[in-house]
């Protein structure tokens, strides 16, 4: 690792990590809350939308900025809860990188791939960096858009 890696690390692990753990207590009694009330914390699935995801192609994909707001869930991955909080401790470490390059050099991390479904987006690949820049309130976020208007968002 390079020494100005190792500083810029060390210069922000200590902010991603206490992040982190506020993040995921707030899903701990988030979902707790949920749970009590007899709602659903699950983040939603592009499977559960009207969606043909085996028609998607990189041939109709669009780079450009988004925003994280309209971020609404997942093309499969269900490690976060509906909010992009995460719901273990497993993948710790991998959460915190991504929240310290994003505070030290947000341009570095390559964009999110996504799939618009009505203006609404689902997450194929960036988990992790969707839910550092939502706890770090960014507004937008780079991504790959993948365009669906054809496919309904319930």
């Amino acid at each position: 690792m390079s020494d100005d890696l190792m500083s810029t690390h060390y210069q922000y692990a200590p902010q991603a990590n206490e992040l982190f753990e506020r993040v995921w207590w707030q899903g701990v009694f988030a979902r707790l809350i949920a749970s009590l009330r007899g709602r659903s914390s699950a983040i939603a699935l592009l499977g559960d939308h009207d969606v043909e995801t085996g028609i998607l192609t990189k041939n109709t994909s669009v780079y450009k900025p988004i925003r994280l707001e309209n971020v609404v869930g997942s093309a499969g991955s269900l490690g976060f809860d509906a909010d992009f909080r995460p719901l273990t401790r497993d993948d710790k470490d991998r959460w915190v990188s991504a929240a310290i390059a994003l505070m030290a050099d947000p341009s570095a991390l390559p964009p999110i791939h996504v799939v618009e479904v009505n203006g609404h987006y689902f997450v194929v690949d960036g988990h992790h960096r969707v839910s550092a820049a939502k706890a770090l309130k960014r507004l937008y976020i780079d991504a790959e858009v993948v365009c669906r208007p054809d496919a309904q968002v319930s």
